[in-house]
């Protein structure tokens, strides 16, 4: 049920582990990191919803993501399902794909480090950020098994949360933001 937005994880992963710079051949480290998240966090985000619900709302997004469709597209799908009015369905969407994301980025940093890399994580600010999201970007690079102080690991910190997470790789004396 939640296979595709493993996939989603997953591609994510791997391009965080590559965006690092590792050599090592970790992949298949990565798809069991992104799979773990994906079959236990998935759409936890949305609140007061039955199982069945979640169930449904799962399937929909893993669909429609396998499909390859965009948000919208997703979105819409949510909303056809009668479910959900359109605003709802569009932040949902959203907020899904963008944690699939995040917690795949977050499991190819994993595999990084456990490769050898020396990097930590941090919380990017996305657009009107909240005090929460704020106090979360306050706290710089941290070590990746650790959560940031709103007791999230990596974002969306909650529905709507345009946050992004970044790896910071550990170069000599002081750490440098992936890229610079």
């Amino acid at each position: 049920m939640t296979s595709h937005l493993t996939d989603v994880a997953t591609e994510s992963g791997q391009l965080a582990y590559a965006s690092i710079g590792s050599d090592a051949d970790v992949f298949d480290q990565v798809n069991a990191l992104a799979e773990s998240w994906a079959a236990t966090e998935s759409s936890q985000l949305v609140s007061n919803i039955s199982e069945t619900t979640r169930s449904m709302l799962q399937r929909t997004i893993a669909g429609g993501i396998d499909a390859g469709l965009t948000v919208d597209e997703i979105a819409a799908l949510i909303e056809d399902s009668g479910a959900f009015s359109a605003q709802r369905a569009r932040l949902i969407a959203e907020t899904e794909v963008a944690a699939a994301n995040s917690h795949g980025a977050l499991a190819g940093y994993q595999a990084a480090r456990d490769s050898g890399v020396s990097v930590k994580k941090e919380w990017l600010l996305g657009g009107n950020p909240c005090d929460a999201c704020q106090e979360n970007a306050d706290a710089g690079a941290i070590d990746l098994d650790d959560e940031f102080p709103s007791s999230d690991d990596a974002p969306p910190g909650h529905p709507g949360c345009q946050c992004a997470l970044s790896p910071v790789v550990e170069d000599g004396d002081s750490l440098q933001p992936n890229g610079d």
